[in-house]
């Protein structure tokens, strides 16, 4: 094993207690963004100072989950293009870039990235699985990294497998699974262990799962099949932020002024009655007689045969609806902006507001909303820790001879990282598109082909093409039909179109000029 592999083992083994030290205090940390992300009402609730001891129904706004998508979005709401260094390479990309469902994966892992603050990825090969090298995602709360002051010298998967699922049984075994990456090599390490420990190191051979790996592989390629992508950073640079991380006091908020105000409407939209203790028995039973019909609430009637004269009232429940619906629109309005998301970009704030006449003006109402898609966009367009760099080590791995574990694809130079475009998902008037491309194309600074392209940025090369040629036509068709005959002297067209056959008409035609100039 290499010398960093070594260090993480020695880690793992010197454990008692499962999770433990950094990497618990990271999962405690996540537990509430993921809880956000996923609205798990439990969690969120007994997070909540003033919630947590309620036995009340908790209600859950979905601003949280919208945050995540918003910058999913931003990023890759539309198809990424992808170009290698070498067109010979391109299609095999492709292949890669269909098998690993972008732009879909990406989308998702965006998500654990905002909501989490960082998103981890490995490459493997599982040829069972796909003839292409497949790239996963996964979640801080899975990995085991080892860092060397802000660079990461290792890191480790974690893959749990539980013998029984009742979280009651804490003696219960537990499998877990290390796949551990550093530069060149990566090797699988099996702990046999409990719910709380993390056990003693095994042979692979020990768990069904894990049998048929093997232990270790040296790739020997200049990288490791493992990095992470940050959110936004940090004062500590191991760590991401989670776009949560400064709104959750707004988050709850909202929480607590959806669930007030659901409380309040059921209470105000039905009706309650008010009735004296000697209307029911001693199990709280109402007393089985006749029903009265009082022709006002004022009269009184005695249900329990006693002297006792009580009236039954109506209680009546009233809430100011506009003044909470303005409450918790102010909150997420505010939530959003602190982050820098326009309200109307993830359909909140004021029904009324964003109406913009243009595409172009909409964009501009959501510069911030750009600025800050463009602030977590540059860990993903970074060509060696982003998306060209994971694409890279997929290019590396598929290059490898399959007797050394990869697919033996001849590639050009695979340790160059293909150009990776983000497509952009903000609004655009297309009339405006048509007038500028329009323009540009009559003005010879942009060619029709790049025109359509931009015009119809989800078509083929081939529907460009046929599109190329049936404009040349229409343009060819178009065109005034020059006579024939000009070509030998012999006439031509007159003014009006129609051919000339060289007769007197054509040469007062021809004499118009002259005559013109000298009146001049």
């Amino acid at each position: 094993m290499g010398v960093w592999i070594d260090r993480l083992v020695d880690r793992l083994d010197r454990q008692q207690t499962w999770p433990a030290g950094k990497f618990k205090r990271v999962g405690e940390s996540l537990g509430i963004w993921i809880a956000f992300r996923e609205s798990e009402r439990k969690l969120l609730r007994a997070d909540h100072p003033e919630w947590s001891d309620q036995d009340r129904y908790y209600q859950i706004d979905p601003i949280a989950p919208k945050i995540s998508d918003a910058f999913a979005s931003l990023l890759f709401g539309r198809r990424p293009t992808i170009e290698t260094a070498a067109d010979g390479n391109q299609g095999r990309m492709d292949e890669i870039v269909e098998e690993n469902g972008f732009p879909a994966n990406p989308q998702r892992a965006v998500r654990t990235g905002s909501s989490e603050g960082e998103v981890w990825w490995r490459v493997r090969v599982d040829e069972d699985l796909a003839d292409v090298p497949l790239v996963e995602w996964y979640s801080r709360t899975a990995v085991y990294p080892l860092w060397i002051g802000p660079r990461l010298a290792a890191v480790g998967f974690i893959s749990r497998y539980d013998a029984d699922d009742d979280p009651r049984n804490r003696n219960a075994q537990v499998f877990r699974h290390f796949e551990i990456h550093e530069r060149g090599e990566a090797v699988n390490v099996l702990y046999d262990g409990t719910k709380t420990t993390l056990g003693q190191r095994v042979d692979l051979g020990a768990f069904s799962e894990t049998r048929d790996l093997e232990e270790e592989w040296k790739h020997d390629l200049p990288a490791m099949l493992a990095g992470r992508i940050p959110n936004v950073e940090g004062v500590d640079p191991t760590l991401g932020v989670s776009d949560y991380f400064r709104i959750k006091d707004m988050l709850h908020d909202l929480n607590e002024a959806l669930t007030i105000g659901a409380e309040n409407a059921r209470k105000t939209l039905k009706q309650r009655m008010v009735a004296p203790s000697s209307a029911f028995d001693s199990e709280g039973n109402l007393i089985d007689r006749e029903v009265w019909a009082a022709e006002s609430l004022g009269e009184e009637q005695d249900l329990s045969g006693d002297s006792k004269q009580v009236p039954l009232k109506v209680l009546e429940y009233s809430f100011e609806a506009e003044k909470i619906l303005a409450w918790r629109r102010g909150l997420a309005e505010d939530a959003l902006g602190r982050i820098g998301i326009v309200p109307q970009f993830v359909g909140a704030g004021s029904p009324a507001e964003g109406l913009a006449q243009s595409g172009t003006a909409l964009r501009v109402r959501l510069i911030p909303t750009t600025a800050a898609g463009e602030e977590r966009g540059q860990f993903w367009d970074d060509k060696r820790a982003g998306l060209p760099g994971v694409l890279a080590v997929c290019q590396m791995v598929d290059a490898l001879g399959r007797e050394e574990g990869g697919f033996g694809v001849s590639w050009t130079d695979p340790a160059i990282a293909p150009a990776v475009e983000r497509g952009s998902t903000l609004p655009e008037d297309e009339t405006e598109v048509i007038d500028r491309n329009a323009a540009a194309v009559q003005g010879q600074i942009r060619s029709r082909e790049t025109a359509i392209r931009e015009q119809h940025p989800d078509w083929s090369d081939e529907q460009v093409n046929e599109e190329l040629g049936r404009i040349e036509d229409d343009v060819r068709n178009s065109q005034p039909l020059t006579g024939f005959l000009n070509a030998d002297g012999l006439g031509g067209n007159n003014r009006n179109g129609s051919g000339g056959d060289g007769g007197e008409g054509d040469d007062e035609e021809a004499e118009a000029p002259e005559e013109e100039g000298q009146l001049a």
